[in-house]
């Protein structure tokens, strides 16, 4: 069997892994806290489509399936992948977790859930040192899990009004233009450069200590200070989220002058049909 082939059997069987986990957790979920129907088919349909997506970025990006920075390919997925796959699949669960959690006696467990699917970051880093397991893809799935878990986040948020309804249309707004302009790279050229940028990195930072700050709206005692330490903060994250956004148009925009001056490059180094 070639090296390319028990990748792709690898990463198929990694994901379809995970997802039956998760997939078999919510039905438990759902039966101990008396989900309705409804939300277990959503669930279903959100898991699916999102790691459908998942499983086809992998199989199109696997030949980023490297060690860094020597270039080793890999022929399976290594422990440090699975752990970052692990992490980006689990979205849908969390998301699901923390909107229930407001109608179902569930918050322990969401907190355990949540917290051990964060953990998974440093757990990652923490093999891929070790044992130099360092990839390519793993530089793109570490970025996707962050804005992807952001994503989730910010979805609960708003579900629960923690956050005004203008900051969470400019927080989505930015992370699915970045989907969309890694998404129309990808398909353009074919790769995409995952390294994450200085305003990118201050926004989901910046943005994660608001949401922190927002939880104890949640507390009778801490309400009202929560509320003012908030309306401040608020205001502060919709600055970077423009000046973030602005940064990843210049940076998507300046990607797809790099391609197309690549592929003119090549287009005039490539034979004519009388050479």
């Amino acid at each position: 069997m070639k090296a390319r082939t028990r990748l792709v059997i690898s990463v198929v069987a990694t994901v379809l892994a995970a997802t039956a986990v998760q997939g078999g957790l919510f039905v438990v979920i759902a039966d101990t806290y008396g989900v309705s129907g409804y939300f277990v088919r959503l669930f279903f349909l959100v898991m699916g489509l999102s790691n459908l997506t998942l499983l086809a970025f992998l199989l199109i990006m696997r030949g980023d399936f490297y060690i860094l920075p020597e270039g080793t390919q890999l022929d399976r997925i290594n422990l440090a992948n699975v752990l970052s796959v692990t992490r980006v699949s689990s979205t849908p669960m969390v998301l699901f977790l923390l909107i229930l959690s407001r109608d179902h006696d569930m918050a322990a467990f969401t907190i355990v859930f949540t917290s051990l699917v964060f953990l998974t970051d440093l757990f990652d880093g923490h093999v891929s040192r070790k044992h130099h397991q360092r990839t390519r893809i793993g530089v793109y799935l570490d970025a996707v899990s962050d804005y992807a878990i952001l994503i989730a986040v910010s979805i609960a948020f708003d579900y629960y009004d923690l956050i005004s309804r203008w900051l969470f249309i400019a927080v989505m707004f930015r992370l699915l233009f970045m989907f969309a302009g890694m998404a129309a790279l990808l398909l353009y050229h074919g790769r995409v450069d995952a390294g994450s940028t200085l305003w990118g990195k201050i926004l989901v930072s910046a943005t994660m200590v608001l949401y922190a700050a927002s939880l104890l709206e949640l507390f009778d005692a801490t309400a009202e200070a929560a509320r003012r330490i908030t309306a401040i903060l608020e205001y502060a994250v919709g600055g970077v989220v423009l000046i973030s956004t602005l940064e990843k148009v210049l940076v998507v925009v300046q990607a797809f002058r790099a391609a197309r001056e690549e592929h003119d490059w090549r287009r005039t180094r490539e034979p004519g049909p009388h050479e």
